[in-house]
Order: C-alpha cells, then structure tokens, then sequence
C-alpha cells in the first residue's frame, strides 16, 4: 500500500535488471515484466512482496508474469531489495531465475 509520502527513489535496479538480463537472457515477455515490476517499486515496494526474517529492511518477491515452463521445468523470477524507509529509497539486491519450487 503506497505510504503518502510520494514515489520512493529506486536505487541499483537499472545494474541489476542489465545484470540479470546478460546472466539469463530471458524471453522479451519476461524480461518486459521485470521492468514493469521494477517501475512499480516506485509506488508501492511492498506489494506483493515479503520480508525475510532475520532481516528489518530486506524484502523478497515473486514478479508476476514471469512463470514460464512445463511440468519438469518451471521456472519464475524473484528480486531481493531492501526497503530503507528513513531515505525513502528502495534499494535492488539482485533479480534471479529459480526453478520451482520456490
């Protein structure tokens, strides 16, 4: 849910998005997503996201959109970024193609 403060400043996603599109060179639909995902952060970082425990400001999500395969292969694109919320700034970890299940 966006928080009324404004559009939080994104940092490291263009590095990452370039990084994992040379690592995996995924489809132009998938790849798509991902940049829309990305985008999104800007509104709302949580949205579909989850924390991961042990860690306060460290989130993980699953990007719609990019689930991909059949049966024996499957596979979906996660990020991890951290949410610093006294800076407003959601910051990218890394994007990442993991096979289920996730």
């Amino acid at each position: 849910m966006p928080d009324g403060h404004g559009l939080w400043k994104l940092a490291g996603f263009e590095e990452a998005f370039e990084q994992w599109l040379i690592r995996e060179s995924p489809s132009a639909d998938v790849s798509l997503a991902v940049a829309e995902w990305m985008l999104s952060r800007a509104e709302d970082p949580y949205e579909g996201a989850r924390r991961e425990p042990g860690f306060p400001d460290l989130w993980t999500a699953r990007i719609r959109g990019t689930a991909e395969g059949r049966r024996t292969k499957f596979n979906m694109v996660l990020c991890t970024f951290r949410v610093l919320e006294p800076e407003h700034v959601v910051s990218c970890d890394n994007f990442a193609t993991l096979g289920y299940p996730v």
